[in-house]
């Protein structure tokens, strides 16, 4: 379950913080709490403002996003708990937090 929150987290969230500059952890730990948090209080349009551009055009408004996360995460949707690991460059400089 762990590995399902931290690949879809990962997928929504850490793209709007890619750059040139090495990762940052306490950023995109920041970042990842924040849309959990939003998750937990059902605020869509919060959620959804840390999803990724490709998310954002296969999902085009918030209620497509939530009722997306709603029925194929719940474990995302109402973690119970997470923990952060590694914080990676990925190919083509791309971030990520395990």
């Amino acid at each position: 379950m762990v590995r399902i929150l931290a690949f879809l987290v990962l997928f929504l969230a850490l793209p709007l913080v890619a750059s040139a500059e090495e990762p940052d952890a306490a950023q995109y730990q920041r970042i990842i709490t924040q849309q959990l948090e939003a998750f937990r209080s059902d605020d869509g349009a919060l959620a959804y403002s840390f999803a990724a551009p490709i998310i954002r055009q296969a999902f085009p408004t918030p209620d497509a996003f939530m009722t997306m996360v709603k029925r194929g995460y719940m474990p995302v949707y109402r973690a119970q708990s997470y923990k952060f690991g590694e914080t990676v460059t990925g190919g083509q400089g791309s971030p990520g937090q395990r």
